[in-house]
């Protein structure tokens, strides 16, 4: 597993076209993927803020994929642990991983949804 984070870590803390992998490996990084790259490491900087209206939309989207037959009665709720959350607001779990978790989880409910509800992943 230390490999694989010093391969993602990076990814992340280095600069220009080149990027090591390791003091063996390089590789070169198109145009394209570096604005891809700049993009992403820039989305990882946004936290989720439960002020935003579209965030607390996002948060309702990620609640209707994963159960499209429940209502859900409120954003603090404690049906939100039905999916696994810690607490009745999810919010405050996205405090590592911002924005970027939530909108990783609803393409995870929306590509793959029986999975959801045939195992129970959240």
């Amino acid at each position: 597993m230390v490999g694989n984070r010093i391969w993602f870590g990076g990814l992340f803390n280095s600069s220009g076209r080149r990027r090591q992998l390791n003091a063996e490996k390089t590789f070169e990084l198109s145009p394209l993927q570096e604005r891809r790259l700049q993009k992403l490491k820039e989305r990882l900087n946004i936290p989720y803020d439960e002020t935003r209206p579209e965030h607390r939309e996002a948060l309702r989207a990620l609640w209707s994929a994963s159960f499209p037959d429940a209502e859900l009665s409120s954003l603090v709720s404690e049906q939100w642990k039905d999916m696994g959350w810690q607490g009745p607001n999810p919010s405050t779990d996205f405090r590592g991983c911002g924005l970027v978790g939530l909108e990783n989880l609803y393409f995870f409910a929306t590509t793959y949804p029986v999975r959801l509800l045939t195992r129970g992943c959240f």
